[in-house]
C-alpha cells in the first residue's frame, strides 16, 4: 500500500510523510507540488486557502475546462446514440 500525507505549511514549505523510498531527500519537484496541491484542491469541500490568487484561478479554469470536455464527450454519446435511435425507425 502506498501512502503519503503532504501538509502544506508555508507557500514555500510542507511536510510530505511517506512510505515511498525517497533516500535523503529534503525536495520534491515543482511538478510533485503542483500535483499535492491539485489533490488537495480536489478533495477540498468549503474552502480552499492560498496567497496567490492565480493559483486557485489557474485551477479553477483547468477544473472547469475539463467538466466542459467531459459534458460534451457526454453530449455526443448521447447525441450518436439518440440518432442511432431514430435512423432505426
Amino acid at each position: 500500500m502506498k501512502l503519503s500525507l503532504y501538509y502544506p505549511i508555508t507557500s514555500k514549505q510542507a511536510i510530505l510523510l511517506t512510505d515511498r523510498n525517497y533516500p535523503n531527500v529534503t525536495e520534491i519537484t515543482q511538478k510533485e507540488v503542483k500535483a499535492y496541491n491539485d489533490l488537495i484542491i480536489l478533495a477540498s469541500e468549503e474552502l480552499i486557502v492560498s496567497t496567490n490568487s492565480s493559483t486557485i484561478l489557474n485551477f479553477k479554469r483547468t477544473v472547469t475546462l475539463s467538466i466542459l470536455s467531459f459534458y460534451s464527450k457526454l453530449l455526443s454519446a448521447i447525441l450518436r446514440q439518440v440518432i442511432q435511435l431514430i435512423s432505426r425507425k
